[in-house]
């Protein structure tokens, strides 16, 4: 009897024939596995951003309102170009007099921008930020936003920020916002709070 007559009969999946069956799906690789997931783009202008961000995503309707209010293009919160470009162009001094009018958090903006409440007003004038500057504006309006969010109101927000957060380490998330990785760690944490994880 030759080896095809013995598996003539079986079920290819059941009997693990690698020469006739097709590989089960817990048998891949995790390349196997992604063959096939990954698009490719070959020019720069190809809707790389489009197919993976949403523009209402992680943003919300108030910031949006508020920074075309602010003459701010809309898409900066999630086309990371536009958000780029703003910077390195510097936003007014009167776009952080407001976002200090509508977060109610001057503090916290003093805190990133390493400076006072009373030095905060020494960049709330005519002349555009700098690049650094811009940026900690910008990334503190989207951190304030999420936070405003999550928690519902501005009261719960801010007692939230001024709480010992034991995800933080025992901080404060208003003392975190001093740098980057600070108002990313914010974040992160806001983001397990949307989803219920507590911890």
């Amino acid at each position: 009897m030759t080896e095809e007559e013995l598996l003539a009969k079986l079920d290819a999946h059941k009997a693990h024939a690698d020469e006739l069956a097709d590989t089960l799906p817990h048998e891949l690789t995790p390349l196997e596995r992604l063959t096939g997931s990954v698009k490719r783009y070959d020019r720069p202008t190809d809707p790389v951003w489009d197919n993976y961000f949403n523009p209402n995503e992680g943003v919300g309707s108030s910031l949006r309102t508020f920074t075309v209010e602010l003459g701010l293009d809309p898409s900066i919160y999630h086309n990371p170009a536009t958000f780029i470009a703003t910077v390195r162009a510097g936003i007014s001094g009167h776009v952080l007099k407001k976002a200090l009018e509508h977060f109610d958090s001057k503090q916290i903006f003093a805190r990133a921008l390493s400076t006072n409440v009373a030095g905060l007003e020494a960049y709330c004038g005519e002349a555009p930020l700098d690049r650094q500057r811009s940026e900690v504006v910008l990334d503190t309006m989207r951190t304030l936003d999420k936070i405003q969010r999550i928690w519902g109101s501005d009261e719960a927000a801010q007692s939230w920020l001024h709480s010992k957060v034991p995800a933080l380490g025992g901080a404060e998330p208003a003392e975190m916002f001093d740098s980057y990785e600070g108002r990313r760690w914010v974040s992160q944490v806001v983001k397990k709070i949307e989803y219920g994880d507590f911890s």
